[in-house]
């Protein structure tokens, strides 16, 4: 199962494929765009995304067709995605502790949804588009909205209720990232985690175009762009962490693109196990942190992912961290290694009794099984 998607309905919006490369690089794994018509042949533009099942175009015509794509959406791939992003084509999402959104959502899977909080974008009183990404040429916002868009768990959500917020099964709810729950569309913002760019106004030039062709969901007035520029704004230069990388992926060919997109959800267990434990021996912890990151997303309740996690905190020295994950593999698997990870911190923050209890718990257990090797006999020295 891919782990998280990101669904739009579309109607010529020119710069989509920015879109799609940016959430590719922001940690998206798949997009389902719904073609509401236009000049602009999605399925021409992304021929080779498509090929190479990162996008999926589907044909979605007529008026006000959001909410109704939005339920297609959940209706097709309620089982294929962990979590599925509803956001537009003029949105970006931005995670702020990191680079990859998949490393948050983890923290989140007991919720049905995370909602994310808008910060909305200014023209920067710019009358014709500019070239290049425009991410580098809209950088002062003028709101930090109370509306939030959600990214839900397909599996516990019912239908879309409104482009914001959806209803879910009984029992589940959506939470923002401080973990307070969400019960509609508007909600105090908070956004030191992940925000959601909105970018409203873009060029004079954008603006007219957006409002030739209408919102998916509502009417759309130049007025609300030229009331606008009399708003005091503020600089958020958040997102351009990824602009270097964006303009690299406007030379490369879209095969190596997809690649980014699709080669962590391919990996099987070991792989990931075989890599973290490389970086780990080679004192390369922040990249072990990532790739242990994303290996709890796409293989996140097995006992081996939670026990590399508990060596992976260890080493970093925070011992109630890797105490938490050697007890959730325990709880999976009761294996040597799992005790021997709960000895090893024991010894590391001086708990003298405890890391010999468990040594000789580990030692009967293996004696007991005719296993108790000379190597682990070295393993299990408690001083």
């Amino acid at each position: 199962m891919k782990y998280l998607a990101v669904c739009a309905i579309v109607k010529n919006e020119p710069s989509i494929k920015e879109w799609v490369d940016y959430h590719i690089l922001a940690g998206a794994e798949h997009f389902v765009l719904y073609d509401n018509g236009g000049e602009i042949p999605l399925p021409r533009l992304f021929a080779r995304y498509i090929a190479e099942n990162v996008v999926t175009v589907i044909d979605w015509p007529g008026d006000k067709g959001q909410l109704s794509a939005y339920a297609n959406c959940l209706e097709l791939y309620r089982d294929k995605f962990a979590w599925i992003a509803f956001i537009d084509a003029d949105e970006r999402l931005v995670p702020k502790t990191g680079d990859d959104l998949r490393l948050l959502l983890p923290d989140y899977e007991d919720a049905a949804a995370l909602g994310v909080h808008r910060v909305v974008f200014g023209s920067c009183g710019r009358l014709t588009r500019p070239a290049g990404p425009f991410i580098e040429h809209y950088t002062l916002a003028y709101a930090k909205s109370m509306q939030v868009k959600m990214i839900v768990r397909p599996q516990k959500t019912l239908r879309p209720l409104s482009p914001g917020h959806f209803e879910f099964s009984p029992g589940c709810a959506c939470v923002n990232e401080e973990h307070a729950p969400v019960r509609g569309p508007l909600s105090y913002h908070v956004s030191d985690l992940v925000q959601l760019n909105h970018y409203s106004f873009r060029s004079q030039q954008d603006s007219c175009e957006k409002a030739e062709r209408g919102f998916a969901a509502q009417g759309a007035s130049m007025q609300d762009f030229y009331d606008h520029l009399d708003l005091p704004c503020f600089e958020d230069r958040e997102i351009l962490k990824y602009l270097t990388r964006l303009k690299i992926f406007g030379k490369k060919d879209p095969a190596l693109i997809c690649r980014l997109a699709t080669e962590w959800s391919e990996l099987g267990l070991e792989s990931y196990l075989e890599t973290g434990i490389r970086l780990m021996e080679t004192g390369k912890l922040d990249r072990a942190g990532e790739v242990l990151g994303l290996m709890r997303c796409h293989h996140g309740q097995t006992a081996a992912c939670f026990l590399l996690h508990a060596a992976y905190h260890r080493l970093r020295g925070d011992f109630e961290a890797a105490r938490r994950a050697a007890l959730r593999a325990l709880a999976i698997q009761a294996a040597p290694q799992t005790y021997l990870e709960l000895m090893l911190i024991a010894r590391e923050t001086g708990q003298t009794e405890k890391c010999a209890n468990l040594a000789r718990f580990i030692r009967k257990g293996l004696a007991d099984a005719d296993e108790l090797t000379p190597e682990w006999e070295n393993r299990l020295r408690t001083e």
